[in-house]
């Protein structure tokens, strides 16, 4: 039976609850609504798994060079966790395009606008391969400044550099990944851009394994080992997802792809800029608090760095849960459904706290254990604890701002997250980074503490406007 042809009501006496199917549209959703409000979604939680083993997959990536340089020596972690951060920025830019892509591939999908959104993919994976070169050229050229701008220590200095100019030699390469991973979400095949990084990662932890111990009589090259597994990795998703965005998806550009070049060119860059602003702030202020902690002692640069590895999988759920309701939020405001995008975005927020706050208390459970794969050392252990504690108000603010903010990005609101970025972590959290972790002596406490008043003020003032519903006018595709 055709379930857009029904109208099911159920009456449940006793505890009066009423449930009722109102639709099965073009995405395959099935929409219950129990007193008013959305409580099943089976295409959501389909996409939510899969951006969430992609997502871990991604970080995995990083924990595993962080443990198995660990293993080689102390000072190979520094060394990458240095030039990472420099790499971070360049990154971050990167999400001019992958995040205007995908919002406007959500909304034109929504909208049942499918050249376009194929058109909106092709010009982004250009302009992404175009600005990579660009500003791998200038992270080149500038190396050295960048470097010694984040206060990295004498005696790992030539391991960050070396290991920073490898990665960011390809940085134009490196940029066309998270768009098409974005343009695969987008069109609803998340499972395509999960298996290729799956693969990745398998061929990354090889390639660490053998470059990093020597293995099969190789020489052990450490840092550089690294450098070169992370390269191999990065060349071989980017490759193997255009040959399947080209032939699977069948994106290939329309009769009028060419006099629309100039409009979506000009959408991307209007809707992926304050993303990218704000990404860039957000590192900004990580730049600083590095530069701050690298003034503490080499034990407080290893014991964040190891620290914010096990965070990454504290806010994992989140994070995918975010990436999931964006786009189905741009999928809802594309087509004019704005409720549904309210109504889905709330009971997001709620399960993204739930998975962050029981995470976290695993985490702390067994903060001896998962400290322990990174390191021996004591003072590191018990300074991460220490860490592990605070980190439920961190992580409670940032489940806060990662559903909000991708809702709004998601309905067109792009500058909101961009205004409260600067405010706060400009304005507030890196002032108090200074003030307590340097001028007050509590170290690396006073950097968590900082991290969450930031967390949570952006949380207060996300939801609060969330709520306004001015977002509703802020749509796309017209």
């Amino acid at each position: 039976m055709d379930l857009n042809s029904i109208c099911f009501l159920r009456l449940k006496y006793g505890k009066k609850r009423y449930y009722r199917i109102v639709n099965n549209n073009k995405y395959g959703i099935i929409d219950i609504m129990k007193e008013g409000g959305m409580v099943k979604n089976n295409q959501f939680f389909r996409l939510f798994i899969v951006i969430l083993f992609e997502t871990s997959l991604f970080m995995l990536m990083g924990s595993i060079d962080t443990m198995m340089l660990s293993a080689y020596s102390g000072e190979a972690v520094n060394a990458v966790s240095n030039a990472n951060q420099a790499l971070t920025v360049m990154n971050m830019l990167f999400s001019i395009l992958s995040t205007g892509s995908i919002i406007i591939i959500a909304q034109y999908y929504g909208a049942k606008k499918i050249e376009h959104a194929k058109d909106v993919s092709l010009i982004s994976i250009l302009l992404s391969f175009i600005f990579g070169g660009i500003l791998s050229i200038i992270f080149i050229i500038f190396n050295d400044f960048i470097l010694t701008a984040l206060n990295v220590p004498k005696h790992v200095y030539q391991d960050s550099k070396t290991y920073s100019l490898i990665v960011g030699s390809i940085l134009a390469i490196t940029a066309t990944n998270p768009v098409m991973s974005s343009i695969f979400r987008g069109f609803h095949k998340a499972k395509i851009s999960l298996y290729i990084s799956l693969i990745a990662n398998i061929l990354n932890i090889i390639g660490n394994a053998i470059f990093i111990f020597g293995l099969f009589g190789l020489p052990r090259l450490g840092v550089v080992g690294v450098a070169y597994s992370t390269v191999f990795a990065i060349i071989f998703r980017s490759v193997v997802s255009l040959i399947l965005i080209l032939n699977y998806l069948k994106i290939r550009p329309s009769i009028d792809f060419l006099k629309r070049f100039k409009s979506y060119f000009t959408e991307i860059f209007k809707i992926g800029s304050p993303s990218a602003l704000e990404g860039i702030i957000y590192n900004v202020m990580q730049l600083v608090v590095v530069s701050m902690v690298n003034l503490i002692s080499d034990d407080a640069m290893e014991t964040r760095t190891f620290v914010l590895q096990l965070s990454m999988f504290v806010y994992l759920g989140s994070a995918a849960l975010a990436q999931t309701n964006q786009i189905y939020v741009g999928n809802y405001i594309g087509n004019h459904e704005f409720d549904k995008a309210f109504t889905l975005t709330n009971r997001t927020f709620k399960m993204a706290v739930m998975i962050s706050m029981a995470v976290t208390l695993i985490f702390n459970i067994f903060n001896d254990e998962l400290l322990g794969l990174f390191t021996k050392n004591q003072a590191i252990i018990e300074q991460g604890k220490t860490l592990l504690l605070f980190t439920f108000l961190v992580e409670f603010g940032r489940a806060v701002n990662l559903v909000y903010a991708q809702a709004f990005k998601g309905a067109g609101a792009v500058k909101f997250p961009l205004y409260t970025a600067f405010i706060f972590m400009l304005g507030t959290a890196i002032p108090l980074t200074y003030l307590l972790g340097l001028k007050l002596g509590l170290g690396l406490v006073g950097v968590w503490i900082a991290y969450a008043f930031d967390e949570l003020a952006r949380g207060a003032i996300a939801i609060f406007f969330w709520y306004r519903k001015s977002w509703t006018k802020k749509r796309i595709v017209k």
